[in-house]
C-alpha cells in the first residue's frame, strides 16, 4: 500500500465520520424546541443571579459627588469652582466681541 491510497482511505473514512456526527447533531438540535421566554422572566433571572450585585450601588449622591469631583470641586459638591475661578481671564475685547450687537452685519451679509 503506498502513503497516497492510505492518506486517500483515511480521508474517506473521516469524511463518513464526520458526516454521520453532523447529521446526528442536526436531528438532536431540532428535537429540541426553543422556548422564547418574556421580558418580565428575562428581567426576573437578572434580578435573582448574583453577578450584578458586585457591582455596588449608584445613586443621585454619588452622580452629585462624581459630578462635582470631575469641576475640581472636592468634597463640597454644592461649591461651583468653574464660576469662581474661571479658565479664562476677564478681557475687555472678549466681553466686547461676545456681547455686541451683530443684527447689522448679518443683513450685511444677507444683501
Amino acid at each position: 500500500m503506498k502513503k497516497k491510497e492510505l492518506v486517500e482511505i483515511i480521508r474517506l473514512v473521516v469524511k463518513s465520520e464526520v458526516k454521520k456526527a453532523v447529521k446526528s447533531a442536526l436531528t438532536e438540535a431540532k428535537k429540541q424546541p426553543e422556548v422564547p421566554i418574556s421580558l418580565n422572566e428575562a428581567l426576573n433571572q437578572t434580578r435573582d443571579g448574583g453577578d450584578w450585585k458586585s457591582m455596588g450601588t449608584f445613586d443621585s449622591k454619588d452622580a452629585k459627588a462624581s459630578f462635582a469631583a470631575m469641576q475640581g470641586g472636592g468634597a463640597n459638591p454644592g461649591m461651583n469652582t468653574l464660576l469662581a475661578n474661571p479658565a479664562v481671564q476677564k478681557d475687555e475685547s472678549l466681553e466686547k466681541a461676545f456681547t455686541r450687537d451683530y443684527s447689522q452685519l448679518i443683513k450685511a451679509m444677507k444683501k
